[in-house]
């Protein structure tokens, strides 16, 4: 969370610094205007995309403080953007993501038997964010949003290799298919960004670039039913399952993680640049 406010502070140092040169007469777009439309204020259809470093937290003290590599995913998808008062918009993101990550730790403490588990899989994300834009110049805003997010799981996998400690053990190197019994099957969580748009207006269209920086923060327990209701091997449905006490998971499991988003995305109307503001300037549309 330290870093999501660090984040979030180097974008406001850099707006505050847009703006002064903007009082200088810098001018950032220089296409500016065309026929008396304002292009940069609509509702924006578009394409995002980017890298995702999804991480695993453990509620679990121990568990939480096993060393966690970083992997980096690709995600993206489809976005639109609504205008509201007061410098607000309101959106939709339908979005591939990536989740899971990958840890590492040693077999009783033994660096010679090292130990990688890793869960990486696809899901489908729903997102409504609500962003708040900050006013530099028409073409060129910094913006803070959340996003509640709503993920349905697609398909993936669990793994584990485990370099053999007895000396008539094998090298363990297990892979299974990720279903009911070892994730839910959806996940809730909130998404926090800041970021800077940038507008490119020609003499007939417009193109909206938007680049952000988010924190995923998930609040679903990602542990199966099964799995926490220790429901494996009962009758009659499992009687015939295996190794039921293999593990008891402890605790809980969230997915965490970094994301860089780049959208690019057509306005789907213009407004007449003498309509762009109402109700006595207060407000604008974005």
């Amino acid at each position: 969370m330290k870093k999501v406010v660090f984040i979030f502070l180097c974008f406001m140092a850099l707006s505050c610094q847009v703006y002064a040169q903007k009082a200088k007469g810098i001018v950032f777009n220089k296409f500016e205007y065309r026929k008396g439309v304002d292009r940069s204020k609509a509702v924006i259809i578009g394409l995002k995309g980017g890298i995702a470093l999804p991480i695993l937290h453990y509620s679990d003290a121990s568990l939480n403080a096993l060393s966690k590599q970083t992997v980096i995913k690709a995600e993206g998808g489809l976005f639109v953007q609504i205008p509201l008062p007061y410098d607000l918009s309101i959106g939709a993101d339908l979005l591939m993501a990536s989740k899971g990550g990958v840890i590492n730790y040693n077999y009783k403490g033994n660096a010679d038997y090292p130990v990688e588990y890793i869960i990486d899989y696809k899901c489908f994300d729903f997102r409504i964010p609500v962003t708040y834009h900050f006013y530099v110049t028409d073409e060129f805003r910094p913006y803070v949003f959340v996003a509640p997010t709503l993920s349905t799981r697609l398909g993936g996998t669990i793994s584990l290799k485990q370099k053999h400690y007895y000396e008539l053990d094998q090298d363990l190197d297990l892979k299974a298919d990720i279903g009911n019994a070892n994730m839910q099957q959806f996940e809730f969580s909130t998404v926090l960004g800041a970021g800077l748009r940038y507008d490119f207006n020609f003499t007939s269209f417009s193109i909206v670039t938007k680049l952000d920086v988010a924190y995923v923060l998930g609040i679903t327990n990602t542990f199966s039913d099964k799995e926490i209701n220790d429901d494996f091997g009962n009758d009659p449905i499992n009687s015939n399952i295996l190794n039921v006490n293999a593990y008891n998971p402890s605790g809980k499991r969230h997915n965490r993680g970094f994301e860089v988003m780049l959208s690019v995305g057509l306005p789907l109307k213009f407004i007449d640049k003498g309509c762009s503001n109402f109700n006595n300037g207060r407000e604008r549309i974005y």
